[in-house]
This record gives structure tokens, sequence and C-alpha cells, in this order.
């Protein structure tokens, strides 16, 4: 297997080795560097996550590895597109999850409901990610505040799932969720618009 990063190419034999020295290289690089890995690119198939087990599993069929980076803002660009098309899906998907609850909640209900969870906490982490310091966005304010309301709803939803109130429920998506994730879009367009990548 032949596994490419910018100038250097290695030739690799075997899988535990394999793992090994790619995660050297990448961690080595993250620190030397003003790049960051990003994601690799396994004969054609792109793997973000975790690519270990992807190794293992198709080591023997492997013939070429590239590892992507990117500037931790070039990362950043990419999470704020990424996180624009999430909240173009989920404004829809939240009015429908509203309405189910709102009907009485049956177990799909359920299973969307714990899927919204899912995804809101990857949410909350590029939310996060946005506000922070290191190569800012021109409104990481905005950022630090749609955080504080998503964690806010997010109780506020967790209280009305334990005591069991599905009109509850359908209410804080409806007018707390909702809101929030609209206002949210309006700054990730903001920041689209008005920010070079």
């Amino acid at each position: 297997m032949n596994v490419t990063l910018k100038e250097l190419s290695l030739e690799i034999t075997d899988a535990p080795t394999a793992i090994a020295e790619l995660t050297e290289r990448v961690n080595e690089m993250n620190k030397a560097s003003k790049e960051l890995y990003s994601y690799m690119i396994i004969d054609g198939v792109h793997i973000y996550e975790p690519y270990e087990s992807y190794l293992l599993e198709h080591f023997a069929g492997i013939d070429q590895v590239e590892i992507v980076t990117q500037t931790y803002r070039q990362q950043k660009w990419s999470m704020l597109q990424t996180l624009k098309e999430y909240l173009e899906r989920a404004l829809p998907d939240l009015e429908r999850l509203s309405d189910g609850f709102y009907q009485g909640a049956d177990s799909e209900t359920w299973t969307r409901l714990n899927e919204m969870l899912e995804a809101m906490g990857w949410l909350l982490q590029v939310v996060e990610l946005m506000g922070q310091e290191s190569e800012p966005l021109s409104n990481p304010e905005a950022y630090t505040e749609a955080l504080s309301q998503i964690q806010e709803k997010i109780s506020q939803l967790m209280e009305a799932v334990q005591a069991g109130d599905t009109t509850m429920i359908g209410d804080v998506i409806q007018y707390e969720i909702l809101p929030v994730f609209q206002s949210l879009g309006i700054v990730v367009d903001n920041t689209l618009e008005n920010e070079v990548a």
C-alpha cells in the first residue's frame, strides 16, 4: 500500500504498521504545520472517520492512501457549509417532528427525536468551534449566543421528555428549537456571504 501525504510517500505492507504509521504522521502533521488532517482517500473512497476500522477491514485490497489536509480556516469554512446544509434539511424535519408529537407520538416519532438529539450533539460541537478565538470569524459572538440558546432549548426539551408530555415536546420543538435553528441559519448565511474562505 502506498501512502501519500503532501511530498511524503510511504510504502506499508501490513495493517498494524499502516494504522500506527498513519496515526503518527497525522499527529505529527497536526502539531508541526498550519494544516490539519481532514480525511483520507483510500483507493478513491473518501473516508472521514474512523479510518482505522476501514483500513483493518479492507487492508488486503488497498493500493493507494492519500491523506488530505486543510488549514484550520478551510476546515471551519467546510463545517459552515455543512452546517448550512444541515439546517436547511433540519427545519422541515423539525416541523414534521413537532407535528408527530402533537398527534400522539408513535415509535417512529420517538426514534426521530433520538436522531435529532444525536444530530444536535454534532451541531453543538460545530457551533462551539465557530465561536472560538483561533482563526476567528467576524461574528464569533453570534455563534456563542446560538450555542447558549441551543443548550437552553435542549434542557427544556429534556424536561418535557422526562415528563412524558408529548404536547409540551411538540411545543418546545416548534416554538423554541425551530426559531433558534432559523436564527442560526441566518447567522451562517451572513458568515458565508461576508467572509472570504
